[in-house]
């Protein structure tokens, strides 16, 4: 008697497990409102609850990431060009210089001459205050003069010149000028420095005289040999 009612319950189990759910059931987790439904974003490793919005942030996240990293690896081959590559995207195979001008399709070039330019460091100069003939040390001051300005004229050398002026003050700018300056300096100084040699060899000694002939106090030289 027992093991026809042992059958007749395996039985209705099996019917029960085996039975297809129909659109109207629900199962457990649906009629629970605290379990979440989770998934994978393809395009990244988040996970987010299966609901648009949560999809729409995720998809969205994952542009903005991919945008980012099109810009790293565009200023990664920008670093990587050579000082006449930048140039030549500059120009553009113009040879007008108003087409040179910085603007926005060659704005990113001028902004990587002028990065570099940054990373050259100033030279070590000894500071020296203004030289006076008669000064028993003028010819030594003198030569640290030559020495700190011929320094400087070959820091602009190193330093990018923009193809345009941008009358800024960019290095790359300040280039257009300032090496020409630097080179007029150094003879300047060195005509100096002759005069003082050629005065020392010559024997002559210089006496300083004040004058107020133009309203200030000023004075000049009085050689004698």
């Amino acid at each position: 008697m027992v093991f026809p009612v042992v059958l007749a319950v395996g039985a209705l189990v099996l019917y029960v497990l085996s039975k297809p759910k129909s659109k109207n059931d629900k199962s457990n987790d649906e009629l629970n409102p605290n379990i979440k439904h989770t998934a994978k974003c393809t395009q990244c490793d988040n996970t987010w609850e299966e609901t648009d919005t949560a999809h729409e942030f995720c998809s969205q996240k994952c542009k903005n990431k991919s945008k980012e990293n099109k810009k790293d690896s565009s200023n990664d081959d920008i670093e990587k060009m050579t000082e006449k590559d930048l140039v030549k995207k500059i120009k553009n195979g113009s040879k007008e210089w108003q087409k040179w001008e910085k603007n926005e399709s060659n704005e990113k070039y001028y902004e990587e001459i002028e990065r570099r330019n940054r990373l050259i460091e100033l030279p070590k100069t000894t500071k020296v205050g203004k030289v006076f003939r008669d000064d028993p040390n003028a010819i030594s001051m003198m030569k640290t003069k030559v020495e700190n300005k011929e320094k400087m004229v070959l820091y602009w050398k190193s330093i990018i010149k923009f193809p345009a002026r941008t009358y800024g003050r960019a290095l790359g700018d300040t280039k257009w000028y300032a090496l020409t300056g630097a080179s007029t300096e150094v003879r300047e100084a060195k005509k100096k420095l002759e005069k003082l040699e050629s005065d020392k060899k010559a024997g002559k000694t210089l006496e300083r005289k004040s004058t107020f002939t133009t309203g200030k106090k000023r004075f000049y030289y009085k050689e004698s040999s």
